[in-house]
């Protein structure tokens, strides 16, 4: 409705200051000009052709231009007089020439329509493009909201705010691994086994505290010639390990170990004159109940990943075997540990 009354305006406001002849159009200009004169031609959001009052026609861009409107001619009576009697004295002179300015009238009437016209296209695509500017400042406060999240989600270099912090934070994980566990005895070697458990950590800057829970299948093996042995040792460990970020995502540690055994057993396989025997024996009574180590360790997460590795080394330090008659050699702990964890 508002641009069915805005047309008619135009198309009013134009015949009638075609009969009149009394108004001229006036271009103000952004940079403080003033311009009078008749529009010949106005391309919306291009430029506009005007036909200035010293005869002069001069194009101008559409950017430049503030606002356009019809003006009376300021003229005295006396000049307004004259004209009427220069108009009727050229009349009665030449009444050949009275259809030519008819003809001029109807070309005015013309242009100004077709001006009118132009002015209503013009403030449409005025109105288009105050709401495509709307629009657009909505995406600049979306996108200047995207760019604040952005900007706080990546405010520690490259890494995911929700698995590292180069501040506080605290996370929780899982992990799991090889275990290569001997111990540290004459005769025996390294036993392959696996660990896995559940840790958390309490970061503070550079410094955090990783309290775990762990099982681990530790032990050693021994082969003679026809005989092989295996102890199987199976604990649940508490290390308390203190973490040092050398740089973002890769930490050294160090730190205690509070062993649980759960269980030992001893297995025997031997393989005489083609025949091939086995037995196991529970030795748990032969064993210490507590063990504790001392671990060492580096471990590296990947960017923007919760995924991560590590390595560490457990040195036992105390005797695991109880003083027992048939037991007259220690043994101590020594596991190197390989695996993988994950933080939530």
């Amino acid at each position: 409705m508002k641009r069915i009354v805005l047309l008619f305006s135009f198309f009013f406001a134009s015949i009638i200051t075609c009969l009149a002849q009394d108004y001229q159009e006036v271009v103000y200009m952004k940079n403080g000009s003033v311009i009078r004169g008749f529009i010949i031609e106005i391309i919306p959001d291009e430029y506009l052709d005007i036909r200035t009052t010293s005869g002069r026609v001069r194009s101008i861009e559409m950017y430049d231009v503030e606002r356009i409107v019809k003006e009376r001619v300021r003229t005295d009576s006396r000049t307004q007089n004259d004209r009427r009697d220069n108009i009727s004295t050229y009349n009665t002179r030449t009444p050949q020439n009275n259809n030519r300015p008819s003809q001029n009238d109807n070309r005015y009437l013309q242009n100004d329509n077709r001006y009118s016209q132009n002015d209503y296209r013009y403030s449409q695509n005025d109105n288009r493009y105050s709401q495509n500017d709307y629009r657009s400042s909505q995406n600049n406060n979306r996108y200047a909201q995207n760019n604040a999240q952005y900007d706080a989600r990546n405010n520690y270099d490259y890494y995911d705010d929700r698995y590292y912090s180069s501040g506080n934070s605290v996370h929780f994980g899982v992990k799991t691994g090889l275990n290569l566990a001997d111990t540290r005895e004459s005769d025996t070697n390294f036993k392959a086994g696996f660990h896995g458990g559940i840790f958390g950590e309490f970061k503070f800057n550079n410094f955090a505290l990783q309290p775990e829970l762990l099982f681990s299948m530790q032990g050693a093996k021994a082969k003679d010639e026809e005989i092989t042995a295996k102890l199987n040792l199976n604990y649940l460990n508490i290390p308390l390990m203190a973490k040092y970020y050398i740089v973002d995502g890769l930490c050294i540690e160090i730190g205690p170990q509070l062993g649980i055994l759960l269980s030992a057993k001893a297995i025997g396989e031997a393989s005489v004159v083609g025949i091939n025997a086995s037995a196991t024996v529970d030795v748990k009574n032969y064993m210490k109940d507590i063990d504790f180590s001392l671990n060492f360790g580096a471990s590296y997460q990947i960017p923007n990943l919760p995924l991560g590795f590590y390595a560490r080394y457990c040195l036992g330090l105390t005797d695991i075997y109880k003083e027992v008659a048939i037991i007259d050699e220690s043994g101590k702990n020594s596991v190197f540990q390989l695996g993988a964890f994950v933080k939530f």
